[in-house]
């Protein structure tokens, strides 16, 4: 008789745990794999791509910058790297954004507002450009001491001709001024003599012309920009049919893209007439009806009360 012995081998703990080890192991081989191939899937996928143009309600968005129309002739102009606002004026406490670049264009309390600029300040830290500043009686309307005790880094007095750097962009300061719009016989609203301002803001791929209180005056025809910002009102500056004229100035300069009227939405209290706003909504349709280039008109940001 043949005797048949079978040994089994019993599988100890040390060759579980080896079991274990190698089971995890290729597990996490594969996870890693999974994580390198999905990965490696989401970088060639097709990045949607930011549109070069929006406009909204407000805003208008072109090529990174972001320009916001506050009411009156003031403007929130934004990109990723600076904050700049252009003559900004009954500003609420609540605005976030504070500024980088302050620019006023002239002696006017709705242009230069002390208040306003330092509801927006980075203390120590703006850069504040204006006109020279000078007190002319029933021309200036605003506060020497007002302005210079502002928390600012830096009070830059300008004048037409004038170019300026900060903060990666290029400020160019143009003339603004009335050829025929008197305060009272003999006197302009906006005296060419004092030197007051527009600026010509340079972000490299974009030029915006903000022109202040101005009138179509021949140095238009030399302003070289992508998106102008002009006053309509009239009054103390121009009228809807002269903005109208002043773009094909602006045209044989440069290829103009977009023009947005401004100051045409002017709230303000007098002490004896209360809450008054000057100019309306009929202002801004006007100059987009006459004016040869594509003309955007936004509502503003703090007006609430917009009304034609």
């Amino acid at each position: 008789m043949v005797n048949i012995e079978f040994k089994f081998r019993e599988v100890g703990t040390l060759d579980n745990k080896r079991i274990l080890m190698g089971i995890a192991s290729i597990i996490l081989i594969g996870v890693v794999i999974g994580i390198i191939f999905v990965n490696l899937d989401i970088e060639n996928r097709p990045k949607p791509s930011t549109p070069e143009l929006v406009i909204g309600e407000y805003f208008l968005y072109y090529k990174g910058v972001n320009i916001t129309w506050l009411g009156s002739a003031g403007f929130k102009l934004k990109t990723q790297d600076v904050v700049i606002y252009l003559d900004p004026y009954q500003i609420p406490v609540k605005e976030t954004d504070k500024a980088d670049i302050v620019f006023g264009s002239h002696g006017h309390a709705d242009h230069l507002s002390a208040s306003d600029i330092k509801k927006l300040t980075k203390v120590n830290d703006t850069i504040l450009y204006t006109p020279f500043l000078v007190e002319m009686e029933n021309v200036s309307t605003i506060s020497i001491e007002d302005i210079v005790s502002l928390p600012v880094k830096e009070i830059c007095c300008i004048k037409p001709g004038d170019i300026r750097e900060s903060h990666g962009v290029t400020l160019e300061f143009v003339p603004a001024y009335n050829i025929d719009k008197y305060r009272f016989p003999g006197q302009l609203w906006h005296p060419p003599e004092i030197n007051w301002t527009g600026v010509i803001i340079d972000f490299g791929d974009l030029r915006v012309y903000h022109a202040g209180d101005t009138d179509h005056i021949p140095e238009m025809n030399l302003i070289s920009c992508d998106i102008a910002l002009l006053p309509v009102m009239g009054l103390a500056m121009m009228t809807a049919e002269e903005a109208a004229e002043a773009i094909i100035s602006l045209k044989n300069s440069s290829d103009l893209k977009f023009a947005i009227p401004m100051h045409y939405t002017y709230p303000f209290t007098l002490s004896n007439l209360g809450n008054i706003t000057i100019g309306s909504l009929e202002e801004a349709t006007g100059f987009s009806e006459k004016a040869n280039c594509t003309t955007v008109i936004l509502k503003p940001l703090y007006y609430k009360d917009y009304e034609s």
